[in-house]
């Protein structure tokens, strides 16, 4: 749990750090579509990279609901499975991840 933890943290960094706003807004209400394509970006990097459950994910991210969480892990696989930008998006955001 205390790595999945940290290593939750550094996804909330590098996610923020690609999308150039700040961790608090990952972790904020706000419904703005950038800052919510950016936390669900990194709901997705959570689940694959940590294998942490759903509500750990929702905790780390403002306190949402473990569905939001799934809503948003869904949404990003759709997306990216449709969009080639998204898909390489998401690529270059985990290659931050991992350094």
């Amino acid at each position: 749990l205390l790595v999945q933890t940290g290593y939750s943290n550094i996804s909330l960094a590098a996610v923020a750090e690609r999308f150039v706003i700040p961790v608090e807004a990952l972790q904020g209400k706000s419904r703005e579509r950038q800052t919510a394509w950016a936390r669900q970006v990194a709901m997705y990097l959570m689940r694959e990279e940590t294998g942490a459950s759903l509500f750990q994910i929702g905790e780390h991210l403002g306190g949402r609901d473990h569905t939001t969480v799934m809503h948003g892990c869904a949404a990003v696989t759709k997306r990216m499975d449709a969009d080639p930008r998204a898909r390489a998006y998401g690529a270059a955001t985990r290659a931050l991840l991992r350094g």
